[in-house]
Formats: structure tokens, C-alpha cells, sequence
């Protein structure tokens, strides 16, 4: 039990086990990549930011440089405007570029045509002619006009440059400053997208890139690269701003992307650094669940050992000691508030069995007494059965004789028909038989008394059996229902009452089978009262023809009497008595039909008494 509690266990504990790291794992995986969200988003802010803070301070270094060049360019121009024969020198037109420092000086006259400066390869140009020096042409015709063109490169020298230029003082023309803005070219140059993202570090080994929207070229690193053979899809560029799970290169990468003006500015951290720190923590958690796992498991299987496992070995020796018949073991376990709830149970269950074995042993010693009761009945019915069948066939003896009497009557009685001179003779000798057949038939009528005597006392004593049988089956139900408790206990009781189940069920059986022997019994008995008071009817209604031929027989002797003494009569009173004679026949011949039955009744009550008694044995 013990190694299936344990294997069990560690399943459930191994599935929470991994539920569990399952959800760690997730959980930090979220966390790491909402941690890197955070991150990027922050370096693409100061990415923003930095950018931002160059092009304001690009804009401010135009801004100062234009305004310090438009004074320059003032300056030259009132200085002209106080020597105007300056301009025809060449030296000092050189000075004055060097005194205001800038590179170079350029007059124009009235037409917008350069004649003076300290560049004479620019002399003759038409400020007309070219689209970079046209815009300088409204001075001619509005002289508060000023313009400080943005910096631009100058192809011929290949550096950035810038023109700035102003009224003529003295009359109509357009003075002209150059100066290469060496501070902005500085500036411009520090402002690129590569020099801004090279000290924006990401990670350990995360790296930031831009690309050229414009080209389609890498705008760090080698910067002759397309975005493609970097590594960067068509459709990671046409998202703009994104955060998540790409592939460049051929290898994971978290990345966070932002579209600055015409650059694709983006983040990429190789996903075991991302998820380094997960990893670091979901180690660290399998360790601490593997070791409270293994403390657990091991506590548990201690716990079950000392407060289970123990009290139920200790209980199954006391049920097993039960099991084998020793019902006076007492269970006393109590290690827990369970154990000690079962041990009570446990006891109680056995007084109940002891109990009701004591309550059978009594129910069938009250039963064998109940037994010999009836088996005394039955050999007392069974004697009074041959006793009754006994008189019967006495009975049908002497209705023998009767008949063959009446036939020797009815002779007699022919005879005095036919020989009426002899009437008297006759006569007496009829007297006298009819003496003989009264004091016969009287004798009879006291037999049929007796009979019917016998028959009440057989009704009597088979009322008192079909009591006893009832009683019979009345204890037999009880013992059914006591056998059906201790079976039900037995069950209860489980493989500890598996022996007394067997007893228990012998015991229904016992009852179940005494019960069908008493209905059969009580059956027979009812049967047999019925038989006995058909038999008491048909012998009363005998003994009543008896004495109604015993009264016509005496009333045939005063005939007789009368005959001897009126002579004349006599063939009136033969004629009546032999009709008289003929009642007489038939009433001794349903008498003997009667007796015939009764015979067969009484033998049929015997037979049934004997099987009574057969069945008590």
C-alpha cells in the first residue's frame, strides 16, 4: 500500500511538478520579453532624443552662423561703402576676407554681375545664370533684402559652404560673403544616423542598426550593404515600429524598430540573452521545487508509515484473529481520531454478532422444544387415526350383518305374505328378531355415538395441531428475520463474518424449509378437519336414521302385537311393514355407504398423521 501511496503520489506531485514550472517558464518568458519591451523602448526614446538634440543644435549653429556671417557681411559692405576704390585691390579685397574672416568676398554691380572680390575666377559671373546665386538677385531691385542661404556643398572644393549676402551702401549691387562653416560642417558631420546610434549600447550582445529608406542601404556599419543582405525583410521594413520575435541573419532575435524621418532604426538582442535571466531563474526554481518535492515525498511516506500504515496492520491481526473465531479480541488502535472511530466501530460490530449468536442458539433450542411438541401431537394423531379407522371398520362390519339382518327380514316378511295362515308363528318369530335387530340397531346407534365422539376428538386434537403448527410457522418467520439480521451483520462485518454468514444462512434455510413443512402440515390438517366434519355431519345424519328405523321397528313389532291380535289386519300391516323394511334397507345401505367413506377418511387421517409425524423426526 505503502509503494502505491508513494508511486501515486510522486505522479500527482511530478504533473503539479511540471504544471508548475510550466507556468514559471511562461511567466518569466513574459516578463523577460516585456522587461526587453521597456528597455527598447527606452533606448529608442534617447535614440530619438539624441537625433533630436542634433538636429536642434545643427539648427542652432545655422542659426548663429547666418546671423554672424549677415553682420559680416554688413561690416564689408559699409566698408566699401566709405572706400569704394578698395574694390579695385586685390590685396585688400583679401585683407578684408581675412579681417572678417571668411573665405570669400564677392561685389556685384547694379546688373548682379561680379566684378570685385577676392576670387578673381568668379569675375563676370551674372548672378542671373545660376540657380544657387539667383535668389541673391532680389537685393538689386530691394536693397533691405538679406539672405543666408543654408549651407551647402560646394562641389568645387567638396566641402559644405555658405553664402550670405547683403545690400550695396554706396549704390545699387549685392555684397557677398563665403565662408565654410567649419563649426557646422563639425556638427554635421558628429550628426549622422551612424555616429549617433555608435555609442547606443544594447545588451551584451544586442547591436542597433539603421537603414536608408531612401536607398535601401545600410545606414551603419558598412554602409554599401543593403538592407536585405543584412538580414532585414521587405515586410519588417513596411511595419514601421515593431516589437517582438524576428529572425536576422538566420538567428532569434528580440527586436524593437522605430521610422525616424527617412531612417529604420532598430534593436536586436539575440534571444539567449533574452531569455538568460529566465533560464538562470527557472534553473533555480526546479532546484527548489525538485528538493521540496523529495522533503515532501519522503515526510509523507514517514507520516503514512507511523500514523497508517501501522494502525492498519495492527487492526487487520485483530480481524484476521476475529476472522478465525476469537470473538472476545478487543480493537484498540487509536493513533488517530479515524483509527480510533474504526477500532469502537469494530467493537461494536462484534458484540452485535456475539449477540446474535446467543439470540440464535436460544431461537433453536426454543425451536427443537417446539418440534418435540408437534412430534408428541403427531403420534398422538396418528393413534387416534388408526384408533378412528379401527371403529370404522367395525362399524362397516356390523352394517354388514344389519344388511344381511334385513334381507332375512325382508324373507321373513315374504314369507308371512305368503303363508298367512301361519301369521302368528310368523309373527313371533318376527318379534323376536325384531327384539334381536332393536337391541342391535341400539347397539349401533351407541357405536355411531362413540364414532362421533372419536371424530369430535380428532377435530379437537387437529385444531390443536394446526395451533402449534401456526405457532411452528410464526417462530420459523422470526428465526427467518433473526437469520436475515445476522447475515446483513455478517456482511457488514465483511471477511470477519464470513463464517457466521454460512450459519446464518443455514439457519434461513432451516426456517424457510420449516415454514413450507408447517403450510403443507397446516394443509393437511385443514383438510382433514374438513374431511372429520363431513364425516361427523354424515354420522349424525346415520345415527338419526338409526333411531328413526329402531322407533319404526318398534313401531312394526306393536304391528305385529296388533297382527296377532286382529288377525284380519295382517295383511294390511305385513304390506306396511315390508314397505318399512325397504326404508330401512336403503337407510343401511347409505349407512354403509357412509361408513365406507368414513373408512377411507380415517385411513387418509392416518396416512397424514404418519407423515406429520415423519416430518418432526
Amino acid at each position: 500500500m505503502q509503494k502505491k501511496f508513494t508511486k501515486y503520489l510522486s505522479l500527482y506531485m511530478l504533473i503539479a511538478f511540471i504544471v508548475i514550472m510550466s507556468i514559471i517558464f511562461a511567466l518569466q518568458t513574459i516578463l523577460a520579453q516585456s522587461n526587453q519591451k521597456k528597455i527598447a523602448l527606452d533606448k529608442l526614446n534617447t535614440i530619438h532624443e539624441t537625433l533630436h538634440q542634433n538636429d536642434e543644435e545643427i539648427e542652432k549653429i545655422k542659426s548663429d552662423f547666418a546671423k554672424e556671417a549677415l553682420i559680416k557681411a554688413r561690416m564689408f559692405s559699409y566698408v566699401i561703402a566709405q572706400n569704394p576704390e578698395m574694390l579695385n585691390s586685390l590685396d585688400e579685397m583679401q585683407s578684408m576676407a581675412d579681417l572678417l574672416h571668411v573665405n570669400e568676398v564677392h561685389v556685384t554691380d547694379e546688373n548682379g554681375v561680379l566684378l570685385w572680390g577676392n576670387m578673381p575666377i568668379y569675375y563676370g559671373m551674372d548672378f542671373h545664370s545660376s540657380e544657387q546665386t539667383k535668389p541673391f538677385t532680389t537685393i538689386l531691385t530691394n536693397p533691405s533684402f538679406e539672405l543666408a542661404q543654408e549651407p551647402q556643398p560646394n562641389g568645387a572644393i567638396g566641402k559644405m559652404f555658405q553664402y550670405i549676402g547683403v545690400s550695396r551702401q554706396d549704390q545699387a549691387g549685392i555684397v557677398q560673403v563665403g565662408v565654410e562653416p567649419e563649426k557646422l560642417n563639425t556638427a554635421l558631420a558628429n550628426n549622422t544616423i551612424d555616429k549617433a546610434l555608435e555609442n547606443i549600447e544594447y545588451g551584451t550582445t544586442g547591436y542597433v542598426f539603421a537603414v536608408d529608406t531612401d536607398t535601401g542601404l545600410m545606414a551603419t556599419g558598412n554602409q554599401e550593404m543593403s538592407y536585405k543582405d543584412f538580414g532585414v525583410s521587405d515586410k519588417l521594413i513596411s511595419k514601421g515600429s515593431y516589437l517582438g520575435l524576428t529572425t536576422i541573419n538566420g538567428k532569434r532575435v528580440y527586436i524593437a524598430t522605430e521610422q525616424h524621418d527617412n531612417y529604420f532604426i532598430g534593436l536586436a538582442l539575440p534571444t539567449k540573452e533574452l531569455y538568460q535571466s529566465r533560464n538562470l531563474q527557472v534553473f533555480s526554481f526546479l532546484i527548489i521545487c525538485l528538493t521540496i518535492f523529495i522533503a515532501l515525498v519522503t515526510i509523507i511516506n514517514s507520516l503514512l508509515k507511523k500514523q497508517v500504515l501501522y494502525g492498519i496492520q495492527q487492526i487487520i491481526q485483530k480481524l484476521q484473529k476475529i476472522t478465525s473465531g476469537d470473538l472476545d479480541v478487543e480493537v484498540d488502535i487509536y493513533t488517530n481520531q479515524e483509527f480510533h472511530d474504526l477500532s469502537t466501530n469494530i467493537n461494536q460490530m462484534v458484540a452485535s454478532i456475539k449477540q446474535s449468536i446467543e439470540q440464535s442458539k436460544n431461537l433453536v433450542q426454543e425451536q427443537n422444544g417446539v418440534v418435540q411438541r408437534v412430534k408428541q401431537v403427531a403420534v398422538a394423531l396418528s393413534d387416534t387415526s388408526k384408533q378412528t379407522l379401527h371403529v370404522s371398520e367395525s362399524i362397516a362390519e356390523d352394517t354388514v350383518t344389519q344388511k344381511q339382518y334385513m334381507s332375512t327380514l325382508l324373507s321373513d316378511m315374504d314369507n308371512l305374505l305368503s303363508k298367512s295362515k301361519k301369521s302368528e308363528d310368523i309373527s313371533n318369530e318376527f318379534v323376536n328378531n325384531a327384539n334381536d335387530m332393536i337391541q342391535n340397531m341400539n347397539q349401533t346407534s351407541e357405536d355411531m355415538n362413540q364414532m362421533m365422539n372419536s371424530i369430535q376428538s380428532i377435530s379437537e386434537t387437529a385444531e390443536k395441531i394446526k395451533n402449534i403448527i401456526g405457532n411452528i410457522d410464526s417462530i420459523a418467520q422470526s428465526t427467518n428475520m433473526l437469520s436475515l439480521n445476522a447475515s446483513i451483520e455478517a456482511a457488514r462485518a465483511g471477511q470477519a463474518g464470513k463464517g457466521f454468514a454460512v450459519v446464518a444462512t443455514q439457519i434461513g434455510s432451516l426456517a424457510g424449509e420449516s415454514t413450507a413443512a408447517s403450510k403443507t402440515t397446516s394443509d393437511l390438517i385443514i383438510a382433514t378437519l374438513n374431511a372429520i366434519e363431513s364425516g361427523e355431519k354424515f354420522a349424525q345424519k346415520a345415527n338419526e336414521e338409526f333411531k328413526k328405523v329402531i322407533s319404526d321397528t318398534t313401531k312394526s313389532q306393536q304391528t305385529i302385537l296388533e297382527l296377532i291380535n286382529i288377525f284380519k289386519e295382517q295383511a294390511s300391516m305385513v304390506q306396511n311393514a315390508t314397505s318399512d323394511i325397504n326404508r330401512i334397507s336403503n337407510v343401511i345401505q347409505n349407512t354403509t355407504n357412509m361408513i365406507e367413506e368414513n373408512k377411507n377418511t380415517s385411513h387418509k387421517l392416518s396416512q397424514q398423521a404418519e407423515m406429520l409425524k415423519n416430518i418432526t423426526v
